[in-house]
């Protein structure tokens, strides 16, 4: 998986899937790669990476252990580049490995991440996380996105199809 920073060209994040996170702040010429992080077992699939879309230096991962028998959900920050990371998947349930990840565009206190049965919400930067249970079938959410313009969940799924919250207004301004 792969993310470019909208802040400032050149600023690309990768992640791999024999755990490595490498992040260039000068469009590749270097890279810093870790390969450690808070809580997560070594070697633990990268399933996604982002770079904020509110503060140049943060950067989230979400990381998949089902290859290790392991379904545990990982969602990881850095605020310095990639320098140190922060496990935000606090007081999370035990809701299966992750697979995605979005921040809201407006509110960068608003997250959603997708995991092997739904998609999941935190409205205080990772502190908390809730299921979204609107009515859809548990299945596993492969994608998310935000769409500026209308304000809008996009959530695509494995064999259940695609999903849309229509308003984020109410969870934006909870």
């Amino acid at each position: 998986t792969m993310g470019l920073s909208r802040f400032r060209e050149g600023l690309i994040v990768t992640g791999t899937d024999d755990g490595t996170i490498s992040v260039s702040r000068d469009d590749g010429k270097t890279w810093n790669k870790m390969t450690r992080f808070p809580g997560v077992p070594d070697t633990t699939y990268v399933s996604d990476v982002a770079w904020s879309l509110h503060d140049e230096a943060t950067l989230y991962a979400t990381l998949d252990g089902h290859r290790s028998n392991d379904f545990m959900p990982y969602v990881i920050r850095s605020t310095d580049y990639g320098g140190s990371w922060d496990d935000i998947s606090n007081s999370r349930p035990e809701f299966g490995n992750i697979r995605s990840f979005a921040e809201h565009h407006r509110n960068p206190a608003l997250l959603f991440v997708g995991s092997e049965i739904a998609p999941f919400v935190s409205m205080d930067g990772g502190e908390s996380w809730n299921r979204i249970d609107n009515g859809r079938p548990p299945s596993p959410v492969h994608d998310l996105a935000i769409h500026p313009r209308d304000n809008v969940l996009v959530i695509a799924t494995h064999g259940r199809g695609i999903y849309l919250i229509d308003d984020l207004g109410p969870l934006e301004h909870a």
